[in-house]
Order: structure tokens, then C-alpha cells, then sequence
């Protein structure tokens, strides 16, 4: 691909040009990457010219050749005599916006088609899935992006507006808000402080002791306010998670259920919590397998205008695929690394669930610790929070927290760290709260008041 064909001599001269006749303000006006110039003279020419800018030195032919030579490319342009042509040359200065925007937009022509060549050479060489360039493509057209908009971020003094106009809001409340969103779960969101957007959150927990089941609980609070909620149950079939739900809302048996034994006393409560479920229209269930964290982060951005996703739930890291991983550890890197990519470009909360290593039971504090992670990898660099399931009773039947469970948040960046006691409902797989003040206001909210 002719690269040249994209590319205006015309343009980058007269920039040049007026700059060195301008100074600093056509510099600023120019607003102007040095990989913007297409052509290496005038592309050290205009760092030569930045860097006397920035000295608040005009750059004229003579200091921009000292300059060249300083940083050792004056033999690049060949001398004074290049820099003497552009000097000949009479643009105005009021165009050096147009010519700036001619460059740029040539520029930003060259970097798709190289993006793009790069892209179908990797489909003839079958080095990547279609869902690794796709991902690929959506991360090359964000960054590019971002040169169109001239993206240059916000002030400190900004970025503080928008902070305390959050903090009034939430001083506006009861006191039950959150800077982040709310799990549903108002101890954990003491501590917390809620899931926070644009991070992901690692959940992990050994067999058995309700990981799946405490996502599911976060999930339903959250999507209760009408927040979209996408859940990737990469473990377990759709219909299965929908039989769970139906067990949790209507506090039923679920081994009963998914026997068909339903009883007379089943059908009120069936039915009410499958009334409230049909109107769950914004929490998705999507029950793939052999899927790949960056499959999984463009169904969430094909989706999220029409779900107004805001949490996605991933069951688990340790099942998704990544290709060309080398061994597991760098498999469970990768899809947390695309993970806290999603979350961020997105501006998503993710919580993903977690396999934990055999090394916690062990000890005789069988409770997990960060290090716990199975291939661990990144997870632990990655996740703005870390936490954990953990019930005494899978290793104790006769312990006497029977009934009781624990979330062990063992890092915020928050700062607090702590445990959260749960009520386990064994029969339902269901966590509620051990207040049972809260307990009822989230069966039968307006009847708070009377209680």
C-alpha cells in the first residue's frame, strides 16, 4: 500500500512555514503530533520547532538548525538550505488551523489502512480469532478516535466539580447511597462503598461455598433499580440460573424445584416471583461456553445501549478461552487484563468470580486470602476490590455458624477492608441479610414504615 497517496507536501510546508514566522502562538494553534508529518524533514523540522516553542524561543531557520543539530538530525534536512526554502514560502498565518486539520486528517487516513493491512495479514496467516480482531479493531478505532476528538482530558479543578456535584447527591439521601452502585447488600456497601464503574471487582471462593449464588444476589439488587445487568454464565445453563432466581424470589426449595416437585404452598410464591422475573427485561443471562474475554466485551458494547448495561457479572475466569495462551496462568491474565480493558473503556463495573487454589484448606484458618487466587496472575494487580465467600458449615456441618456466611473483602482501594456476615438460605441458595430489618424491607418495602 502506497502510503504516499495520503499525504500533502503542500500542507506540512505551510505549517512549518508559518510557525517559523509565528512562534509559539501558530504552535499551539497547530496542535500537531510529531508523527502527524508524513515526510522526516519536515517531521524533525516540527520537533524542532516544538522544543523551541516550549523555550518560549521563536524558531527561526537559524535556532531550529542549532536545534537539529543539537539533538543530532540535522542531517536529515541537509543544512540551512532546506529551512531557507520553507522560508520562502508566504502562507497566512490565519490558515494554519486548515492546513493543521489537512495533516491531520491525512494522518489519521494512514493509520486505519496500516491498522487495517495489519488486521487481514493476521486473517491470512489465521494468527488470531475473528473475536481477537474484532477486538483489535474496536481498540484501534477507540484510540483514533481520540485523535479526531483532540481528546486532551480534563483539569484537576474539573475533575473536582464533577466529584463534589456526585458527593451533593449523594448528601441529598438517606444515607443509603453509594459513590459506586449499590450491591443491595448494605454492609458490604459500608465497606465497599458499592462496585465501582470502570473496575473490576474479583469475587472468589472455593467449591461449594456460594460464590455463583452471592453474584446472583448482587446481580438481582441491582438490577431491582432498574440498572442493566449483563451475566455471562460460562459455568451453568440459562435455564438453570432462571430456576435459581426463581428459588431465591419466591424462597423456595430449589432441589424441590428442579425434581418438579412443586407442592400447593409452591404456586403463590411461584408465580408472584415469576411475575416479578418476567419484568427483569435489563438482566441479560448469556449461558456461553468456550467463550473468550474479548468475545464477551463485544456482546457487552453491542448490547449496552439497549440493556443500559452497568454491571457485568463473568462465572468464571477460569473457564474462558483465550487463544494462544501458553498455560493457564497466562490464560486467566489475559481474559482479566481484556476484562479491566472493557471495564474501563466502557465505564462498566465488572465483578468476575474466581477459582481459589487448595492451599487455604490447608491451613487452619481455612479462610481465603488474596494470594488464594488460582493463576493468579494479574487478578490481584487488576481488581480494585477483592473478596471473598466463605462458609464455616462445608468444612464444620456442626459448626455453630451454621446458617451464617461470610464475605471477606481483602482489598479495596477504597482502603477498608473487613467482613460482611450474610444469612445463608441453604434451601433457596439464596444470601439475604442477616438484619432482619433489611431482610423485610427488601420483601416488602412499603410496608417499612409500619415495622
Amino acid at each position: 500500500m502506497k502510503l504516499s497517496r495520503f499525504y500533502s507536501p503542500e500542507a506540512e510546508r505551510s505549517i512549518l512555514t508559518a510557525c517559523m514566522l509565528l512562534g509559539g502562538e501558530a504552535v499551539a494553534r497547530a496542535e500537531l503530533a510529531d508523527e502527524a508529518f508524513f515526510d522526516p524533514k519536515h517531521r524533525v523540522v516540527w520537533q524542532a520547532i516544538n522544543r523551541l516553542a516550549v523555550e518560549n524561543k521563536q524558531p527561526d531557520p537559524v535556532l531550529v538548525l542549532d536545534e537539529l543539530e543539537r539533538i543530532g538530525k540535522v542531517g536529515i534536512v541537509g543544512g540551512i538550505g532546506f529551512l531557507s526554502d520553507l522560508m520562502a514560502e508566504t502562507p497566512t498565518g490565519t490558515n494554519v488551523e486548515h492546513y493543521a486539520a489537512i495533516v491531520r486528517d491525512l494522518h489519521l487516513q494512514r493509520e486505519v489502512r496500516v491498522a487495517i493491512g495489519d488486521l487481514i495479514s493476521d486473517a491470512s496467516k489465521n494468527e488470531r480469532n475473528g473475536a481477537a480482531m474484532l477486538e483489535s479493531l474496536y481498540e484501534i478505532a477507540s484510540r483514533l478516535a481520540k485523535q479526531v476528538g483532540g481528546d486532551v482530558g480534563k483539569s484537576i479543578g474539573d475533575w473536582t466539580k464533577l466529584a463534589l456535584s456526585r458527593l451533593e447527591k449523594l448528601a441529598q439521601t438517606d444515607g443509603g447511597a453509594t459513590f459506586g452502585i449499590s450491591t443491595g447488600l448494605e454492609d458490604l456497601d459500608e465497606i465497599l462503598g458499592g462496585l465501582m464503574p470502570g473496575n473490576v471487582t474479583i469475587l472468589g471462593g472455593r467449591p461449594s461455598m456460594g460464590k455463583s449464588a452471592l453474584a446472583r444476589t448482587i446481580a438481582d439488587g441491582i438490577n431491582a433499580r432498574g440498572i442493566g445487568v449483563h451475566v455471562f454464565s460460562v459455568e451453568d445453563s440459562g435455564e438453570s440460573y432462571a430456576l435459581r432466581a426463581l428459588a431465591d424470589h419466591g424462597r423456595l426449595d430449589l432441589a424441590r424445584l428442579m425434581k418438579g416437585q412443586v407442592q400447593r404452598g409452591d404456586m403463590e410464591p411461584l408465580q408472584r416471583a415469576t411475575g416479578e422475573l418476567f419484568e427483569r427485561r435489563a438482566w441479560w443471562v448469556d449461558d456461553v461456553t468456550g467463550v473468550s474475554a474479548e468475545q464477551i466485551a463485544l456482546r457487552v458494547r453491542r448490547l449496552k445501549r439497549e440493556l443500559g448495561t452497568q454491571l457485568v457479572v463473568v462465572d468464571y475466569l477460569q473457564l474462558l478461552v483465550e487463544p494462544k495462551a501458553r498455560d493457564k496462568m497466562e490464560e486467566v491474565s489475559r481474559a482479566a487484563e481484556s476484562l479491566a480493558r472493557l471495564a474501563r473503556s466502557e465505564g462498566v463495573a465488572v465483578l468476575a468470580l474466581s477459582q481459589l487454589s487448595r492451599d487455604c484448606e490447608r491451613r487452619p484458618d481455612k479462610r481465603p486470602i488474596a494470594a488464594d487466587l488460582r493463576e493468579t496472575g494479574v487478578l490481584e494487580q487488576i481488581a480494585y476490590a477483592i473478596c471473598f465467600c466463605y462458609r464455616d458449615e462445608v468444612y464444620d456441618p456442626r459448626s455453630p455458624d451454621a446458617g451464617v456466611a461470610e464475605v471477606l473483602v481483602r482489598k479495596n482501594k477504597n482502603g477498608r477492608t473487613g467482613t460482611v456476615k450474610l444469612r445463608w438460605d441453604g434451601p433457596s441458595t439464596a444470601f439475604r441479610p442477616l438484619s432482619w430489618k433489611q431482610t423485610f424491607r427488601n420483601i416488602r418495602p412499603e410496608l417499612d414504615d409500619e415495622h
